[in-house]
């Protein structure tokens, strides 16, 4: 599985003090930081979500996007409670719609509660047609 976040605000992995973060503050277009267990890289300067996807390929059978709510790809929204009920995403791209306030969410897609896991994960499945296991 590939995860990709999109950050509507100012995004910043390396915190001060630290060397990757000196070498940003520095003029560096490329900082990058790795060990036996993994490795992060920062770039500075803009990507498309299709570059993003482009990098995330081969990384697993599924790649989840999160944010980037207007774009056509499928999606899973999310509602809560303290935030807005109201709808985010455009209808005809809606997999389903995972809240914490589902008796006062209209759709016409699967609302599932936030924490039912497996019946979101099986909205998922019947969307794509994916056999579940």
């Amino acid at each position: 599985m590939a995860v990709i976040k999109h950050d509507g605000h100012a995004y910043s992995m390396d915190h001060k003090g630290t060397d990757t973060y000196r070498y940003a503050e520095a003029g560096a277009r490329m900082s990058a930081i790795f060990s036996d267990e993994g490795y992060a890289v920062n770039y500075a300067g803009t990507k498309t979500l299709t570059d993003m996807l482009a990098l995330a390929q081969g990384e697993g059978d599924i790649i989840i996007v999160e944010g980037e709510k207007s774009c056509s790809l499928p999606k899973v929204e999310v509602r809560r409670r303290e935030t807005s009920l109201e709808p985010a995403c455009s209808a005809d791209t809606l997999i389903c719609i995972a809240t914490d306030a589902w008796e006062d969410t209209r759709a016409e897609c699967p609302v599932h509660d936030l924490n039912d896991i497996r019946s979101i994960f099986k909205s998922i499945c019947d969307y794509f047609g994916l056999e579940r296991t």
